[in-house]
């Protein structure tokens, strides 16, 4: 028995420095979120968050519905926080909100029967606009869970393809209204950048709606640049030039390659999709290294991570980390869907892009080298 008590005194004191040392780390930073969310209670709480300094994460205490945090950002940073239960997956329990450095956004909310309805009682014109998109997505957001909750359990066809119509017509359809309402909405040039159900032509023609402070914000301009990279990529356009360095450290120019075949293949270790390709990848890779050069490009990615995957999967061609700053590769390339891989020819004009993992590319491939062997 005293053993037994003693344990149990020597966990609840593990469980005490655990919850004090998050608590410190918590109070870190240049910018801070504090959350009122009644009905929420006592847990931990995951706060993910997105800037040009890469991607990072806090594990933070909630007691009884409020959560303090500061993050230190040096520029405008995507915030994402969610419990860390199984409903948290559900896009509508999730709150998102964009922080600037010195910013100090107080949220009000509460915990209904699906979902986490809030609002910004204080901060920026960012969080405020996505809290409204938030109310208006929300029971999309709850229908999209129950749908995948339901076919976890049966599978139904009848399921998949409302979910699918859900993710990738109506909700991109409801964003679009929202542009549509608010093009004098910084956030409006966000969603046209971020959605990759949104045909291209469509994005084009509602940027036009955008008003000229949004086309300044960093957003406007980040989107414009993405226009100007689809354009770059369209088939037997130039392709931008960049030159940068290797995981390796090795210097690599893409004008330095002219008179060779040049594979980009924009990936990140965290997309599921581009491992499950590399297999294949490397069987191209090994087929032609000789005649064609392949270049990674990864993004969104920390260069830990990326170093232990290229080692785990034995990846022999050169691989870019590509960082967030504004006119980075993928932005001069227009991409937003994970793989990507963009074949150039000896004259440095693409000859083909291919959007998502297809055998698609492989074919091309072969059929390219087939034809001048």
């Amino acid at each position: 028995m005293k053993v037994l008590k003693a344990s149990f005194l020597v966990i609840l004191l593990m469980i005490i420095l655990l919850l004090a040392s998050l608590a410190i780390y918590s109070r870190i930073g240049n910018s801070s979120v504090k959350l009122n969310i009644k009905g929420l209670g006592t847990r931990l709480l995951v706060l993910t968050y997105q800037s040009s300094s890469g991607q990072g994460f806090k594990v933070i205490p909630c007691i009884n519905g409020k959560m303090y945090a500061r993050i230190n950002t040096d520029v405008l940073c995507g915030v994402r926080i969610a419990s860390l239960d199984r409903n948290s997956a559900s896009r509508a329990n999730q709150i998102r909100l964009f922080l600037e450095p010195g910013d100090d956004i107080n949220v009000l909310g509460n915990v209904n029967s699906n979902s986490i309805g809030y609002d910004i009682v204080s901060g920026n014109a960012l969080s405020r606009q996505y809290c409204e998109l938030h109310k208006e997505l929300c029971p999309l957001f709850e229908r999209e869970y129950e749908l995948k909750m339901k076919l976890k359990q049966n599978r139904l066809q009848e399921d998949k393809k409302l979910l699918d119509s859900l993710i990738k017509v109506v909700i991109p359809n409801r964003k679009l209204g929202f542009v549509r309402r608010h093009p004098d909405y910084e956030l409006s040039a966000d969603i046209l950048n971020e959605d990759r159900y949104v045909s291209h032509d469509t994005i084009m023609q509602y940027s036009k709606l955008l008003t000229e402070n949004v086309r300044n914000h960093l957003f406007g301009i980040m989107l414009f640049q993405f226009i100007d990279g689809w354009n770059n990529t369209e088939k037997g356009e130039l392709t931008p030039d960049f030159e940068e360095e290797t995981v390796s450290g090795d210097k690599i120019s893409l004008n330095g390659l002219r008179g060779k075949y040049v594979i980009l293949d924009f990936w990140g270790s965290w997309c599921s999709w581009c491992i499950k390709d590399l297999l294949d990848m490397k069987a191209c890779y090994h087929k032609y290294k000789h005649r064609i050069v392949f270049v990674g490009v990864a993004c969104h990615d920390k260069k830990t991570t990326l170093e232990n995957i290229l080692n785990k999967h034995s990846i022999e061609w050169p691989n870019i980390l590509d960082d967030e700053h504004p006119n980075n590769i993928r932005m001069k390339y227009g991409i937003s869907v994970f793989p990507t891989k963009v074949i150039i020819g000896k004259d440095g004009r693409v000859i083909e892009k291919i959007v998502g993992e297809s055998v698609k590319f492989y074919s091309v491939v072969d059929s390219l080298m087939n034809g001048n062997s």
